[in-house]
């Protein structure tokens, strides 16, 4: 999240330098992780400085339909302008994206040319002329994709399901949670749909150490992850993606939003993670005490023990295929 302290010493310091900053954007709902800034302290600085404050809230704007939502996106009316995609959170179709300004004028006063075209009609007695109030001259009719559905449902149909969809991301993150003994760690919790976890089998000790993408480990730790990503995909009841955190953290992440998503294919989901975790620790275990046989020079410093409980662990690979054998099996081991 933005820190606001830090913006405002930013701020403080490039005036005290004979600059005017102008511009604040802050995010509610990043796509990396979802997080949602502290509007209500970004607002309140930008005023103060005479700062223009505007909000990304292309993901998580349709939450303020919600309860839920409303409390998170806290200072979301004090923007000066919000940009909202509706083909995200309001399941519209593609193509479907908007800015709110606070104040018309700021867009009449950007775009209106101080010399009109003789071709431009007279729209004076109108209230809205649209080439005033963007870039475009000739446009389609976006709007009848946003009308059309909110008159035939109304905002009872979009807030009921991304209530649904803010219960079953609950849900999901607790089952996470329930595996952390397991080696699952929830790497960022969710503020609204949008999610990140990972898979570390260490102790919680070593976890500081392979936390920073900089350690030995952390390439393993990536390859192991993709490899857990690649199985949970393939059963095809959800999907994951892969990303890195400011932090150096690789990570999976998961949107629960999609308007044909149901929390019983969710809950496979999850039951697929649990899954491969458990065919990943079976297996470590396995090898570990394989290596422990075969050791002849007694027991190992604790450096190499450690080391061993991370490299002696089993990435799942993908099904067999047509031209290889099944007694190859489907696992193969880092």
């Amino acid at each position: 999240r933005m820190d606001p302290e830090v913006l405002e010493k930013v701020i403080v310091t490039q005036k005290e330098a004979g600059r005017k900053p102008f511009l604040v954007v802050a995010t509610a709902g990043t796509t990396n992780a979802g997080t949602v800034d502290d509007l209500r302290k970004l607002a309140r600085i930008c005023k103060t400085h005479d700062v223009w404050l505007h909000v990304d809230a292309v993901y998580g704007a349709a939450f303020n339909l919600t309860e839920r939502g409303r409390a998170i996106l806290d200072g979301l009316a004090d923007a000066d302008s919000v940009a909202v995609d509706l083909h995200k959170s309001f399941f519209l179709p593609h193509g479907t994206g908007i800015v709110l300004v606070k104040n018309k004028l700021h867009l009449r006063q950007t775009f209106t040319l101080d010399t009109e075209a003789p071709y431009y009609p007279d729209f004076d007695s109108c209230d809205v002329n649209f080439y005033e109030m963007s870039p475009e001259l000739t446009r389609s009719y976006r709007g009848l994709r946003v009308w059309l559905p909110l008159k035939l449902c109304g905002l009872v149909k979009w807030r009921t399901a991304l209530d649904e969809r803010l219960d079953w991301t609950a849900e999901f993150a607790s089952g996470l949670r329930k595996m952390a003994r397991d080696g699952i760690e929830l790497a960022t919790e969710p503020s609204l749909t949008l999610l990140t976890f990972r898979y570390l089998p260490v102790s919680r000790t070593d976890r500081l150490e392979v936390a920073a993408d900089s350690h030995p480990s952390a390439k393993f730790v990536k390859q192991l992850n993709l490899d857990l990503l690649r199985f949970i995909n393939q059963q095809n009841h959800i999907f994951l993606s892969p990303t890195t955190l400011p932090d150096g953290r690789f990570v999976l992440r998961i949107c629960i939003l999609h308007i044909r998503l149901t929390r019983g294919r969710l809950l496979a989901g999850l039951d697929d993670v649990r899954k491969a975790v458990a065919v990943m620790r079976t297996a470590a275990a396995g090898n570990n005490a394989v290596a422990a046989v075969s050791s002849s020079d007694g027991p190992s410093p604790p450096a190499k023990r450690a080391k061993l409980a991370i490299t002696a662990t089993v990435g799942i690979s993908p099904p067999p295929s047509p031209g290889r054998a099944a007694s190859e099996g489907a696992l193969d081991v880092v």
